[in-house]
């Protein structure tokens, strides 16, 4: 919590080098998903569970965004993006 406001952690995914990873991933609304750095995304379509798999070949962090988002709020931006999570690939 900071303040009054309560504030989820982004969860960190930490894989070793030359792993192979599979995401599995689901939402409730349209959006794309994309793994800035390794340049790998999918298309989410609602309550349907879809694979994101791809070798952790370069150590580094790499961020998980959400791109496109759909509101549910018909008064928010549509081109908005999320951040949902973060890789981190160790070196062996």
């Amino acid at each position: 919590m900071r303040g009054q406001v309560m504030v989820a952690e982004t969860p960190v995914l930490r894989v070793r080098e030359g792993d192979r990873v599979n995401l599995l991933l689901t939402a409730p609304l349209p959006a794309e998903v994309y793994i800035h750095g390794l340049e790998t995304s999918a298309t989410l379509l609602p309550n349907l569970e879809t694979s994101l798999a791809f070798y952790a070949a370069t150590p580094g962090r790499y961020y998980v965004h959400l791109h496109n988002v759909v509101c549910a709020d018909p008064h928010e931006s549509s081109d908005s993006h999320v951040e949902v999570a973060v890789i981190e690939v160790e070196p062996r």
